[in-house]
């Protein structure tokens, strides 16, 4: 009743899935084809970065939550969220952390921020952030600059548009320049647009254009 103004009390149900498609059922669904599974499996095989990029409820996290089971197990992974909608019950080496709001009285407040520094703390080959929102963004770019694979999702209307979005959100927490941040980011180099849960668009980040000022690709799908 504090914010909601038309009087009428309302309940948001996020409805959050314990059991994952199989790849036979998202092919059904028309989620992807079985060349497009293939592809992205040889793309975290060979340590390249994901962006899913896509409106609410567009399949974004279906995809993650498929390619933590498809990351090559010699490799330690390292996943923040503030929903549990992101799990794998195949993958040996995952560490799962949370967001912490601050309510009432209690002090405690663990941001996707402060998850990802643990993350830098622990060695860890793959870092995900389940949804890029703000300041994180700066965290994930620098882990990704030093190294780590990255795995994340945003809002957005189209693969380019996704990727620069996360540009704004790391220029806007820090001092680097736009240039700087592409720079920083080729790396989160496979970019995978969603749309009404079915893969509309996959680019491939080749590189920064500086004389340009952006991104040189490729449209693979």
């Amino acid at each position: 009743k504090f914010v909601e103004s038309s009087g009428v009390p309302r309940v948001h149900v996020r409805k959050i899935p314990k059991v994952k498609y199989t790849e036979e059922e998202f092919i059904k669904h028309k989620y992807a084809t079985q060349e497009q599974f293939n592809y992205m499996r040889d793309r975290i095989k060979n340590e390249h970065g994901f962006l899913f990029v896509g409106r609410g409820g567009a399949g974004k996290t279906h995809g993650v939550n498929w390619l933590l089971d498809n990351i090559p197990f010699d490799m330690s992974v390292f996943v923040s969220q503030d929903n549990e909608e992101l799990f794998s019950n195949v993958h040996p080496e995952i560490d799962f952390q949370h967001t912490v709001e601050n309510r009432g009285e209690g002090k405690i407040e663990y941001d996707l921020g402060d998850l990802v520094k643990n993350a830098l703390t622990s060695d860890m080959d793959v870092i995900c952030i389940g949804e890029i929102k703000g300041d994180e963004a700066a965290l994930l770019a620098n882990a990704i600059y030093t190294g780590a694979i990255g795995i994340a999702t945003v809002h957005g209307h189209s693969a380019l548009e996704g990727m620069r979005k996360v540009v704004d959100y790391v220029v806007r927490a820090t001092r680097y320049s736009v240039d700087d941040v592409y720079k920083m980011l080729i790396h989160l180099d496979t970019v995978v647009f969603m749309k009404d849960f079915h893969i509309a668009e996959i680019i491939e980040i080749k590189g920064y254009n500086e004389d340009k000022h952006e991104l040189d690709f490729v449209k693979v799908y």
